[in-house]
Formats: C-alpha cells, structure tokens, sequence
C-alpha cells in the first residue's frame, strides 16, 4: 500500500509526494540535503528546513510543528537518549510515544496505565460482576499497581489516557520508583522496587 504524505508551511517549504516502499530508511540521527532543503531524523520526529531561510516544520504521528529543530538548522546533533526526572510527589505526569501510538499515565507515583493504538493482543474482559454496569467506553488498557507485575485490563473510561509531552525513542521518564522506557520496540514500565513491570507494542504484551 502507497501513502502520500503533504506538509506545507509558510515560505513555500513542502513535503508532498508518494512514499516508496523500498525506500532508504534515514536512521535516527542521521540527515539527508537536497538543494536548500535539509531534513534530520531525530528520536522524536523528523525536521526538514530550508537552509536559505531557516523556515521549516517538525512531525510525527503525534504531532505537527511550524518550526524546525536545533539539529535541522545546524550542524548540531541529535540529542543524547535523556531521562526525564518528575518530582515524586507529583500527583500526575504522562506520556506519548514519537509515533503517537502509546499512551502513558502516571498516577502519584504508584501506578501506570497505558492505551495502545491497533493493539493485536487480547486484554483481560470488564468484570460487570465486579465494577458495575459501564455507562461510558470500554477501554483496552495495560496497567502496573504497586504491587504485582503488569496486567491487561479493560475498563470503563470517560476520559483520554496520554496528558504528557512526547517521550523520545531511547529516552526515560522516572517518578518515584516508577521508570518508563521508550524504544522503537514499545515501551517499557517498572517499580524498582517491587521490580514489577510490563513491556509492550501493538503485538505484543509481558507483564514481569
């Protein structure tokens, strides 16, 4: 299957074609420059600038941005994996992945539940018996409490999973002594000090 991608932003920068399959893959850090137009592939996303005029845009799956980052304007790299460190006693902090696909909440640093898009593997049912009729949307989560290793569940939910900035590939977020991983495998949560946790992708589940 063919996918056409369009981007376009003031000064006439534009990407807008048709996706070749066979296509060389630009590795992370990497860039490639034709003419006046430069484009670095980053963790997070790709940036393309117009080397002339410093206009550009940034985007993933989970975002669109009118600006280019440090590493598309110059000769700056990439930046190094990173680990985002949260204030323990933060009630709340999440997370989403580059690609927009994870979704990640952090709860007073006990606990972590996460959505993922087109997921293919089976979560445990709602228990009716137990939580009651639902009058919202049922939910396929992956969740890790404070104590026990990581689950599937599905809950009845009226709010959205994910308030959080993008969580590069390769880099962390600790709260507590919950950390989260990201990668372009998926994402991986533990309690280091249970030593409980859960990887996971679209094809995939483990809870550890």
């Amino acid at each position: 299957m063919l996918v056409k991608l369009a981007a376009t932003v003031a000064g006439g920068l534009s990407c807008d074609g048709v996706v070749d399959p066979d296509a060389e893959v630009l590795a992370y850090g990497s860039s490639i420059e034709l003419g006046d137009i430069r484009c670095v592939s980053e963790r997070v996303a790709l940036s393309c600038v117009r080397t002339d005029t410093g206009i550009g845009f940034t985007l993933s799956r989970a975002f669109f941005d009118t600006h280019a980052t440090p590493a598309a304007l110059g000769d700056t790299p990439a930046p190094p994996p990173a680990t985002r460190t949260v204030p323990a006693d933060t009630e709340f902090t999440g997370f989403v992945t580059p690609t927009g696909s994870i979704l990640c909440d952090i709860y007073s640093a006990e606990s972590v539940t996460c959505f993922v898009w087109g997921h293919r593997w089976k979560a445990t049912p709602y228990d009716e018996e137990r939580e009651g009729p639902c009058d919202a949307d049922f939910a396929v989560e992956v969740h890790l409490g404070e104590t026990g290793p990581g689950e599937t569940l599905t809950s009845c939910r009226s709010d959205s999973l994910g308030a959080g900035p993008v969580l590069g590939y390769g880099d962390s977020l600790r709260i507590g002594t919950i950390r989260c991983d990201s990668s372009t495998d998926g994402v991986t949560c533990r309690n280091e000090r249970t030593r409980h946790g859960f990887d996971v992708n679209k094809a995939r589940f483990r809870g550890f």
